[in-house]
């Protein structure tokens, strides 16, 4: 009794000590988790209170009347978030929007500009006050980027003390963040860099302090990458680019790893990667699928050609301090890099400190190299921009290059006290050595081709130079580590903090009260037309983009990245001014204004009582609004003709003319004036009969137009090859139009007129059977229309597969008009009309967000189970496997983890869990029979030279033959050669002694047992030709002998593939001949191989089976596939019929050639090729033992 109380009370206080510990490490844990979260703060504060002293400088509200709200964020972004707080406030779905652009899926505008959670604030604030929200929702964001990075660097090292927030704030004013935070969709994504850097690193078991440990956690990457694809999937996509690259870092940084804990981690990652991606697809899906058709997704195309942007030594200036910020550029040129003149110097000497592991800087200074390369290389650049041009914002991935940079410098600045001197001056001189040659002979210029202030050089040159002094004090006199932070962390803040409000003054502000003005004219005019009808309007102020947006109306103009291609060839061929992704209000004529639906104009150009033909109704001092009493509802009846209206051809009036016809059934109403010549600066008058509308076509752009009518006065720029209105109220009248060209050139006008009683006439035949009391809210259009005449109901909203008609309660197919707008055949009689709206994909992205949301949350609750270092199922039989393999081939014989791409001809391979390489045939017999009986999957390779192995590698046991099983015999004319002999030197036995048949395989870079097991052949010849028998082990582990016939020789195919034999031995049937004319015949197919094939690239020979009747190679060529390119995977020049590795290419590059080439050939050919290249490892793809 006592001795089992003494054992209670020995338990109670081990129970009560264990207790006390677990105590003291959750305040650990807490204390650290506390300690980052205030670090945070600071981080956050610092670059907070830096964006405040901009604004406050130029005069943002409430400093003044400014906003930062520039270029795309004032034409696109604030009507956008104004659109989003109206829908907030008054209820209405996210899924669609009639309010400009003939109308436009909103769901994919949401995705594409609107999705982060921080916008739904926005309905707190009155409508008037949105830009100021955004403002302030910029510097938040910003902010939150100084705060992240600050975390992220402190838990990196946490006795930094004020240098993580110091360069937290590097990062988040840097000049990236400066140039682009008009972006201000981009923020949030960027904002999460720094979490995902710790969460793969996680995942990868680097913790904090940057210790590798067994650890593996993917939960921060996971919830990090999901709210960067959630808020901007373009940011999104260059982090999961990144991502990839990062894990090689980490991979690097952790040195060697068993196979087994490698391949789980990166499965980890790539797992917690696809749930990312697939608890955002309910915005990833519906952006994917409008961006599909939008002209700037539908004109992109990859480039060809390599070629460089600017040299590097310019990309190297952008570091320079002095140097504004690129806002937009013309041209592919410009570099927001500048984030402080120390990372010159402190990159330099991360690559020379002797602190950190060799290993660990190359990966680094690789990634920085990389990321550079890319600022300038056409085909990396394209990449990093979600294989798209950058198109006026340069470089939009250089946030990343500038989070590595200062990561490095970060990591470089702590281990000053312990370099040795003349590393920390090499370091310095280098830079300082570049800025003072750089200022001595005027380097570089900026986007716009403008040689760069000389100030830019004399405050780098300084600066180095006070840096290289600052930390050569610190080396040399031993300054106190808290004393260093705080010295060398305040100077680099106040660097930072002065240039990002020089760079915020260099960006400047707008006047917020301009754009306030026509908002207000707009919400006071419209009302007292007391019209309760939905209506189009248009703002013709063009000071903003998307003004009517802006304002509350719903328009035809709109300016939006997910923009239909089919909305803007529509106003392009029906004479307005349109472009990519952009429409305006010029060129529309009367009748296209009464079909739209264009009731009101408010405009502050307005000389007369009419604009357009549409009649004078009051002003307010800032606008005059004018009505169109023709103006038709958003549907109507029109003749079935109209199915077979064509927009493709003709000039906007002859598209016009054909509309009347088709629609209306009338006669065309525009009849063609003249042809005028207008000379460079010469004006031109133009006669406006009495009751007539006068419209000029120019098919040309010119420099500037000049148009004076008796309406309005109007000088248009650049985008000049459009229609022109010349209209007037009554009587005859004149107008003048004055063009400027290239001096000695001449542009030309076409002059066409039409008859006001002859549009008339269209607009009351349109006007007979039109929809009444419309309703169009949200995703729902309704209805009601009177059908006198049975036809098709022309509904002036853009054709999309997401609308659903319901005519009478019955679902009713939609049409496409006009390769843009939407019509149904409808009966005679009353009928009442109902819409809606669903967008295409997002019921798939709702499934996809709901299942990945349920599988992460099941990671979470099965790592929070997980034992720590526990081995499972696969890890332990792998661990087996390769203990009785090596015991039965040797140690030598067996690896784990070994890169496949060092056993393919490809050069692309992930690892294999285990490569085993038998030394003999009893060997290979024996590990075949053991892996078939422990149910191992298992792969035989030869030489790899038909295999593609996923990036990922393979989970299970690679069997080589090559090489080990390679002994050739020759008896009289049978070779005799075991399955791991090269083709070549089989070829070459048999030359010696002078038999022939091995010729036209003699080429080809694999194993005889390969060749045999696939019936490889090549020149008119094939191994069935030659094969005698075959020593194989059967599946069931029976060796035998298979005669030729026994073997069943097929096209690329055998018995001893399709019954999963592995081949042992091979014995060849071969005939006497000339050893000269056998040499020659196989010099000369070598020769005709070298000539006519890729050999310089890694490849698995011939990509496709010959399809009966036809040639691959010439049916890849009629589909115009040749030089076809997937990142670094190609269709060979030189030979179609060949996909090579030309630059690093991964095995889902060179699958996507192959599909995208499957593709092409099926729609020119109808043929379908399938792929010869054996593919292994793939999830999509069933191995084969």
């Amino acid at each position: 009794m006592q001795t089992q109380t003494m054992t209670q009370k020995k338990a109670d206080f081990q129970a009560a000590g264990a207790r006390r510990a677990e105590r003291r490490e959750k305040t650990r844990s807490t204390a650290k988790a506390a300690g980052s979260g205030r670090w945070f703060l600071i981080g956050f504060a610092i670059p907070a209170l830096i964006m405040l002293i901009g604004y406050i400088q130029i005069g943002v509200w409430p400093f003044g009347d400014g906003t930062v709200l520039i270029i795309d964020s004032l034409h696109q972004y604030l009507p956008f978030y104004t659109e989003f707080h109206e829908k907030l406030v008054h209820h209405s779905s996210l899924l669609y929007s009639f309010s400009a652009g003939l109308g436009y899926n909103f769901w994919a505008t949401y995705a594409y500009y609107l999705a982060s959670p921080l916008n739904f604030l926005i309905g707190l604030v009155p409508t008037a006050n949105v830009c100021d929200f955004m403002d302030y929702l910029i510097l938040l964001k910003v902010a939150l980027c100084g705060g992240t990075m600050t975390w992220y660097l402190h838990r990196r090292n946490p006795k930094s003390g004020l240098l993580a927030p110091a360069f937290g704030t590097m990062y988040a004013v840097s000049f990236f963040m400066i140039g682009y935070y008009f972006n201000i969709m981009w923020l949030d994504s960027i904002a999460m860099l720094p979490l995902i850097m710790k969460g793969i690193e996680q995942i990868f078991g680097i913790g904090d302090g940057g210790r590798v440990s067994g650890r593996s956690d993917g939960r921060l990457y996971g919830t990090a990458l999901f709210v960067a694809l959630w808020c901007n999937y373009y940011i999104g996509f260059m982090l999961c680019l990144f991502s990839v690259l990062y894990v090689f870092v980490c991979l690097v940084y952790t040195g060697r790893m068993k196979p087994v804990l490698f391949l789980r981690r990166t499965l980890r990652f790539f797992w917690y990667s696809l749930l990312a991606g697939g608890m955002g697809s309910i915005v990833l899906l519906p952006a994917y699928r409008a961006l599909k058709a939008s002209e700037s997704m539908q004109s992109n195309t990859f480039p060809k050609v390599i070629k460089f942007y600017t040299d590097f030594v310019n990309l190297c200036l952008a570091h320079f301090a002095g140097i504004k910020p690129v806002n937009i550029s013309n041209s592919q040129v410009g570099l927001n890099a500048y984030c402080g003149v120390s990372v010159m110097l402190l990159g330099i000497l991360f690559l020379l400190d002797s602190q950190i592991a060799f290993r660990r800087r190359i990966a680094k200074g690789v990634l920085a190299g990389f990321l550079f390369l890319s600022f300038s290389m056409n085909v990396l650049n394209y990449i990093w921009h979600g294989f798209h041009q950058q198109n006026g914002l340069p470089n939009r991935f250089a946030f990343i290059y500038i989070a590595i940079v200062l990561v490095m410098s970060f990591d470089a600045i702590k281990d000053v006290p312990k370099l040795a001197v003349w590393r920390i001056i090499a370091a310095g001189v280098i830079p300082v050595s570049f800025a003072a040659v750089a200022w001595y002979l005027k380097l570089g210029q900026d986007n716009e081709g403008n040689a760069y202030p000389v100030s830019a050089y004399e405050i780098t040159f300084l600066l180095l130079c006070g840096y290289l002094v600052l930390l050569l004090v610190i080396r040399l006199y031993h300054i106190r580590r808290l004393v260093f932070s705080v010295l060398a962390g305040s100077i680099l803040i106040c660097e930072s903090g002065v240039s990002a409000v020089w760079g915020i003054v260099c960006n400047d502000s707008v006047t917020r009260s301009i754009y306030l003005n026509d908002q207000k004219s707009y919400k006071t005019l419209v009302p007292q037309m007391h019209d309760n009808t939905w209506f189009r309007s248009e703002v013709d102020s063009q000071r903003m983009r998307d003004v009517t947006l802006f304002c509350g109306g719903n328009a035809v103009v709109m300016f939006n990245s997910t923009m239909q291609e089919s909305v803007t060839n529509f106003c392009d061929r029906i004479g307005m001014e349109s472009r990519t992704n952009k429409n305006g209000y010029n060129g529309v004529t009367k009748l296209m204004n009464d079909v739209l639906g264009i009731k009101y104009v408010l405009s502050a150009q307005g000389t007369g009582s009419t604009l357009y033909q549409f009649q004078k109704q009051t002003s307010d001092g800032n606008l005059t609004i004018y009505k169109n009493e023709n103006a038709l509802a958003l549907g109507f009846m029109v003749n079935p003709e109209i199915r077979d209206w064509d927009i493709s051809s003709g000039t906007p009036i002859d598209v016009q003319n054909d509309f009347v016809v088709k629609a209306a059934g009338l006669e065309p109403i525009y009849t063609l004036d003249r042809y005028l010549t207008m000379q460079n600066g010469e004006a031109n008058e133009i006669l406006i009969p009495d009751g007539k509308q006068v419209y000029a076509y120019l098919p040309e752009r010119v420099a500037e137009l000049k148009l004076t009518t008796p309406e309005f006065s109007k000088t248009y720029e650049t985008f000049t090859d459009h229609l022109y209105v010349i209209n007037a109220a009554d009587g005859e009248n004149m107008a003048q139009m004055t063009a400027s060209t290239k001096l000695g050139s001449s542009a030309e006008a076409i002059i066409y007129t039409c008859p006001d009683s002859a549009e008339q006439a269209v607009v009351d035949r349109l006007r007979e059977s039109e929809l009444q009391n419309v309703s169009a809210s949200g995703n729902v259009l309704t209805g009601d229309i009177n059908v006198k005449k049975a036809g098709v109901l022309l509904l002036t909203l853009p054709y999309d597969n997401g609308w659903r008609l319901y005519v009478d309660g019955k679902k009713v197919k939609l049409s496409e008009i006009g390769s843009c707008l939407m019509g149904a055949d409808l009966e005679t009689g009353q009928h009442a009309i109902r819409m809606v709206y669903v967008p295409e994909g997002f019921r798939e992205g709702i499934l996809l967000t709901i299942v990945s949301g349920i599988l992460f949350a099941l990671s979470l609750y099965l790592y929070s189970r997980r034992h720590r270092g526990e081995k499972k199922g696969f890890d332990r039989d792998m661990d087996d496997a390769k203990a009785y393999l090596s015991a039965l081939c040797g140690e030598d014989a067996v690896a784990a983890g070994a890169l496949m791409s060092a056993y393919t001809t490809f050069r692309i391979g992930g690892p294999a869990a285990l490569l085993v390489k038998p030394k003999t045939e009893r060997q290979l017999a024996d590990t075949i029979l053991y892996l078939r009986r422990m149910e191992l999957p298992y792969f035989v390779v030869g030489n790899g030279s038909n295999l593609l192995v996923s990036d990922a590698g393979y989970r299970g046991v690679i069997v080589r033959v090559a090489k080990n099983l390679s002994q050739i015999r020759i008896q009289g004319d049978i070779v005799e050669a075991q399955a791991g002999a090269m083709l070549s030197a089989v070829a070459a036995k048999a030359l010696e002694v002078s038999l022939a048949g091995m010729e036209c395989v003699s080429g080809i870079p694999g194993t005889i047992g390969g060749a045999v097991f696939m019936n490889a052949g090549a020149y008119g010849g094939e191994m069935k030709d030659i094969v005698e028998s075959v020593h194989v082990l059967t599946r069931d582990g029976k060796i035998i002998r298979l005669s030729n016939e026994d073997c069943s020789f097929g096209y690329r195919t055998s018995r001893i593939q399709t019954e999963g034999m592995t081949v042992l031995d091979v014995s060849l049937k071969l005939e006497p001949g000339d050893p000269l004319m056998i040499r020659e015949k196989m010099d000369d197919l070598r020769a005709r191989r070298a000539e006519k094939q890729p050999l310089e690239y890694g490849s698995a020979g011939s990509t496709f089976k010959r399809p009966e009747g036809h040639y691959a190679g010439a049916l890849i060529d009629e589909a115009g596939m040749r030089g076809f390119t997937v990142g670094g995977a190609m269709v060979s020049e030189k030979h179609a019929g060949f996909v090579v590795n030309v630059s690093g290419a991964t095995a889902e590059d060179v699958r996507g050639v192959i599909r995208g080439v499957q593709e092409a050939v099926m729609e020119k050919s109808g043929v379908k090729l399938e792929p010869e290249v054996q593919m292994l490892g793939f999830e999509d793809t069933e191995d084969e033992e």
